[in-house]
Order: structure tokens, then C-alpha cells, then sequence
């Protein structure tokens, strides 16, 4: 599923084969007394079809449907920071990075949003997916790298704040138009 999620593209025509391992298939039939396939049968949508190799074959629209909500709150997000006078205005660029950022919906929408806010660029690196995992190697070599290890949500972005002496380290503070701000700080999608 996880590779699906990443190769979905929106000028995609044919359906998404999604194999459901083995273990699922039985767990399924033993807690429901039902086959898989029954139960996609009886659902009655025709975009979603069970084959007898035991994989799920989504249409395009509903795999793109999959991805809507987060899509809109990713983007509503960022809609919000750019939006902010302090800030907005001076983003040109942003990254992307993790798993996710290899779908082509996700790049497609965050690419709509920024160009219809002026923002120029939307850079997605080479070996993207690898960043997550990179972060633990570094933490495993010096564990003083990561200086959070689990966020409350699975996706958000860095964004300045008013700076909160006492609260905010030092080196997190920029002064920006005689405000004090603390840069970097995590808001959560």
C-alpha cells in the first residue's frame, strides 16, 4: 500500500492493484465469517473490485479520493502560514521531504497552492523518502542530533513564533522588524 500511495499520479488511467497479504485475508474471514471478497462485492461500487489473486483494484478517482482530507488540510495549512504578513511574504521556496512527499497528488496540490500565493518554487530532493530514516541513523550515531524524537502528529511544518524567553532556546531567536520570533517551531497539519 505504501508504494501505491507514493506511485499515484493524477493523469493515471488505469486501476491501482492493491495485494492484501495472506494474514489479513484469513484474520478478516475468521473475525467476520465473510470473504474479502464478498464484502467488496456487496459494497456495490464498481470502482472497487476484488480480483482472484487476491488484490483490491481501486479506480484512479478513488485512489485520488483516498488522499483528499489530508491533501486539503496539508494545503490549508500551508495556506494559513503564507498568509501571515511576518512571514509569508518572504518564503520563496519550500521543501518537501519524508515518504509522503514522493506522491505525486501531494507535490501536484502543495505546487497549486504556493504558485496561487506567490511563492516560486517547491523543491522535492533527491532520495526524499530516505530523510526520515537518515534522521534516525544520525540520532543513533549522537543522540544529541534529534532534539524531538516523536511528534504528537504525523505531519506538520517549521514556522516562526513569537519568541517566549524561558521557553524558547536562545539560539531559535531572530529579530525580525524589533520583534523577537522563534524560528523553526513545529505546527502540526
Amino acid at each position: 500500500l505504501e508504494s501505491r500511495k507514493r506511485s499515484a499520479t493524477s493523469d493515471r488511467t488505469t486501476t491501482f492493484n492493491i495485494f492484501l497479504p495472506f494474514a489479513f485475508i484469513e484474520f478478516f474471514r475468521i473475525v467476520t465469517g465473510r470473504e474479502v471478497s464478498q464484502v467488496i462485492n456487496d459494497f456495490g461500487q464498481e470502482d472497487i473490485t476484488w480480483s482472484q489473486q487476491g488484490m483490491i483494484k481501486l479506480a484512479p478517482k478513488v485512489m485520488k479520493g483516498l488522499f483528499q482530507t489530508t491533501l486539503n488540510s496539508i494545503t490549508n495549512c500551508i495556506e494559513n502560514v503564507l498568509a501571515v504578513p511576518e512571514v509569508g511574504h518572504e518564503i520563496k521556496q519550500i521543501f518537501l521531504v519524508g515518504g509522503f512527499a514522493e506522491s505525486q497528488y501531494l507535490q501536484d496540490a502543495v505546487r497549486n497552492k504556493i504558485l496561487s500565493m506567490g511563492v516560486m518554487n517547491l523543491i522535492v530532493p533527491q532520495g526524499v523518502s530516505l530523510s526520515i530514516l537518515r534522521g534516525a541513523v544520525l540520532f543513533g550515531l549522537d543522540s544529541r542530533t534529534v532534539s524531538v524524537r516523536k511528534a504528537q502528529h504525523t505531519y506538520g511544518i517549521g514556522v516562526l513564533k513569537p519568541f517566549l524567553h524561558g521557553h524558547h532556546p536562545l539560539d531559535k531567536l531572530v529579530i525580525k522588524n524589533n520583534q523577537s520570533w522563534c524560528a523553526d517551531i513545529f505546527d502540526t497539519l
